[in-house]
């Protein structure tokens, strides 16, 4: 039993302020406690499981009706009323509007709940609540799917409302539209992997890489702006009409010189083009200490960073996991309205939880299967070490236990050593004792008589 009072309560705030605290120092090890996982597991377990499942499913196939419509919707769309295909095509539309609202609704609620968190509906709570939601980035990737999703289906809407040959351009705008979509679709689609305790903590590792290398980018970003700019500046005399499609029409504008710096790192470059600047010399040096700065100091800087964030995830895995699983329990909790939350206090909401385990805290009754389970893959270089030294404890222990007999003698031998020790120490010390007493008779004796207890020369 878990000695805490109500602390998974349909008003208790236990959980969240844990990861509220947790997400404002960056340290998620708080997240090992067995009380914190024990609690988090119950409510995943108990409401939001099912919820969360159902919702990937349904976004599944939300993603994939989008992909199929926006591949097939010229053809649908040029169709003559009343064809199988024309029906087709307006109820894979419908369906996506319609999941288009559901993933929206999703949104607004979690914003309204965040909103009665802070306190009502005051401008400046509504105004917080909405930067406290664009701070996690997957709410962003949301909200631009969802808004270029509208757009696409807005496009759309119009071609089928109104006859596709007056309004033939906008088939352009519903591939763009559409093109944009699905790669944010797909990219919000890893929001799902964190209810796998696996999933989470390989999404956790994205996110925390992709946050570490944030200022990484603004540095490589402004690199890369100025050795552009010098490499139009160099290439300014070429007729872009006259030198079309030659090798070095890529830097005749400042756009293209970007993509061709940025090529630079992936070993897409040519010396020889070079020779048609307005100083060969210089854009061969430019372009020397550019590749110097970027290929061998910048990405292997880059290198260095991610290992660092992926053995800082590595070593505190479960905590990571356990973290990105409470995340989605307080989500789908915040959307429970309190007619829910009151049918079902005694079982979702009780005032004590009792845990039952079986075999080891990590899920398995056979430790040596857990060990060589984690030996099959890296978990960062402390949990390595732990590992290669728990790996070798048996042979220690039996090294040492071999080593008994002579540990045994030898140790027999240095008490034998230090007993006749002691006797010696003890019969000198008793010799002393017998010296200082004759010496204080012979004192006694020379006072009594009046002798002197010192004789000197006199005549000196």
């Amino acid at each position: 039993m878990i000695p805490l009072k109500n602390i998974a309560g349909k008003r208790s705030m236990f959980l969240r302020k844990v990861a509220n605290a947790c997400k404002q120092i960056d340290d998620y090890r708080v997240f090992n406690n067995e009380v914190v996982q024990d609690l988090v597991e119950y409510k995943w377990r108990i409401f939001a499981q099912r919820q969360f499942f159902t919702d990937a499913l349904v976004y599944g196939i939300y993603v994939m009706l989008f992909a199929v419509s926006s591949s097939l919707f010229k053809e649908y769309a040029v169709a003559q009323e009343g064809t199988a295909l024309r029906a087709f095509g307006i109820i894979i539309f419908s369906a996506n509007a319609l999941l288009l609202m559901y993933f929206f609704l999703h949104e607004m609620l979690q914003i309204r709940a965040t909103i009665l968190d802070l306190g009502g509906y005051t401008l400046k709570h509504v105004l917080k609540s909405l930067q406290r939601h664009l701070e996690d980035p997957w709410n962003i990737i949301d909200l631009l799917s969802q808004v270029s999703m509208l757009i696409s289906l807005m496009y759309q809407a119009i071609i089928l409302i109104i006859d596709h040959r007056a309004v033939a351009s906008h088939f352009d705008h519903v591939a763009i539209a559409s093109a944009a979509t699905v790669p944010l679709l797909a990219l919000n689609s890893l929001y799902f992997l964190q209810g796998h305790p696996r999933g989470g903590t390989l999404v956790r590792m994205i996110v925390k890489i992709t946050q570490g290398t944030t200022l990484f980018s603004v540095i490589l970003l402004v690199i890369m702006l100025g050795f552009a700019t010098s490499l139009t500046l160099l290439f300014s005399h070429v007729d872009v009409r006259a030198e079309l499609n030659t090798d070095y029409d890529q830097y005749t504008d400042f756009g293209r010189a970007m993509l061709t710096v940025f090529g630079f790192m992936l070993s897409q470059f040519d010396f020889a083009t070079m020779e048609a600047a307005l100083s060969p010399e210089l854009a061969y040096l430019l372009t020397v200490l550019y590749l110097y700065l970027v290929a061998v100091v910048l990405l292997n800087l880059l290198i260095a960073i991610m290992s660092d964030k992926f053995d800082e995830i590595s070593e505190n895995a479960r905590a990571e996991a356990t973290y990105a699983r409470a995340c989605l329990v307080l989500e789908y909790e915040a959307l429970l309205t309190e007619d829910v939350k009151n049918a079902n206090e005694a079982r979702w909401f009780p005032k004590w939880i009792q845990v039952l385990k079986r075999g080891s805290r990590l899920g398995s009754s056979d430790k040596g299967t857990f060990k060589r389970r984690l030996g099959r893959s890296w978990r960062g270089k402390v949990r390595s070490k732990r590992f290669a030294a728990a790996s070798t404890f048996p042979l220690h222990l039996k090294c040492i236990a071999s080593a008994a007999p002579q540990i045994s003698a030898i140790k027999d031998a240095s008490f034998r050593q230090l007993d006749g020790l002691g006797k010696q120490t003890k019969s000198q010390i008793g010799q002393l004792k017998g010296d200082m007493q004759e010496l204080k008779t012979a004192i006694k004796v020379r006072l009594v008589t009046g002798d002197s207890l010192f004789r000197y020369d006199r005549s000196i």
